[in-house]
């Protein structure tokens, strides 16, 4: 027979802030899981789109993944994972890139060919408009030579492998809410702590679903 034990001398080991933060994880991972209402397929599946992976996505290897779609069409889906850089140096890829302490993308677990998105104010000739001034370069000698002109990775970034779906695939993973689909901006592209990228855009869709959770994540952690 289990003793009975105050809940409060159960507790007594923990110090409060640690409750406090394991009580706020606890509530904030389940509103996320509930996830919003399933979106239609019509206004999702689109280059320009971020697809934000849901805490109930069944594939570990997707989890916590920020995935730019860059590629629709009759071949299927093509996207970037844009939140997860790796330590591999650019110029093991291509010598001449710059600056020096570059790093290559982990664009996704399909592992063929280089890409690379880059932000200009220009037009970029052969390349695919996405989204702002951001473009696609799906050829590597276009990669190559952007990567040897010293392009800072706020507005160039190189990713090796992709994430691939049939569109009726990835529709169905949506209806589901293993993906949020949202609007895509260069600043998330590009951002500049791309491993943190993914918590903030689900803070960001739980205070859709919880307008209160700003305030609740900042409740105090003090006694």
């Amino acid at each position: 027979m289990k003793s009975r034990i105050p809940i409060n001398e159960q507790l007594g080991s923990f110090p409060v802030p640690f409750l406090a933060r394991a009580l706020k994880f606890a509530l904030t991972l389940a509103v996320l899981a509930a996830g919003l209402p399933a979106q239609s397929r019509s206004d999702s599946i689109a280059p320009g789109k971020l697809l934000v992976a849901s805490p109930s996505l069944p594939d570990p290897g997707f989890a916590e993944t920020v995935i730019l779609i860059v590629q629709t069409g009759s071949a299927g889906v093509t996207g970037l994972v844009v939140n997860r850089a790796s330590d591999f140096p650019l110029v093991r890829l291509f010598p001449k890139a710059a600056p020096p302490d570059s790093r290559v993308y982990l664009g996704g677990p399909l592992n063929f060919g280089v890409r690379a998105l880059r932000d200009s104010k220009a037009k970029l000739a052969g390349a695919a408009h996405l989204v702002d001034d951001v473009y696609l370069l799906a050829d590597r000698p276009s990669v190559e030579a952007a990567a040897s002109r010293g392009l800072a990775s706020s507005v160039f970034r190189v990713y090796a492998g992709y994430a691939g779906w049939t569109e009726d695939q990835l529709a169905g993973e949506i209806g589901h809410g293993y993906w949020q689909v949202r609007a895509a901006a260069a600043s998330q592209i590009f951002d500049e702590n791309p491993r943190t990228l993914w918590s903030r855009l689900a803070a960001t869709k739980i205070a859709v679903i919880w307008p209160g959770i700003q305030e609740w994540l900042a409740w105090p952690e003090r006694p």
